[in-house]
């Protein structure tokens, strides 16, 4: 946690398995994180909003970023197995230009 707040961080990317989708940072979802999960979804299969799997997720490493102004979101992989390299190329060339 210090080193993230000695920095200025813009954004983070938390990756995760698998297949739910992206879940933007904050309770509720902080808004820049909301727009940087939409701005993934246009580049990638992952599905945002996320796969409703009847539960809510609390207590992330994103949502403690978002709590510090940090736009953050879980993104999942489609497997346990796979980084979706291919895939995430696309979500890095986006993150990279993308601005809060």
């Amino acid at each position: 946690m210090s080193f993230i707040l000695e920095r200025r961080i813009e954004a983070i990317i938390s990756y995760h398995s698998a297949a739910l989708g992206i879940f933007p940072g904050g309770q509720p979802p902080l808004a820049d994180s909301v727009r940087l999960a939409e701005a993934i979804a246009e580049v990638t299969p992952y599905p945002y909003p996320p796969i409703d799997g009847g539960c809510l997720f609390t207590g992330q490493f994103t949502d403690w970023a978002a709590e510090q102004g940090i736009p953050a979101i879980d993104l999942e992989l489609e497997t346990h197995q796979e980084t979706d390299f291919e895939i995430n190329l696309g979500v890095l060339e986006v993150f990279l230009n993308w601005r809060p």
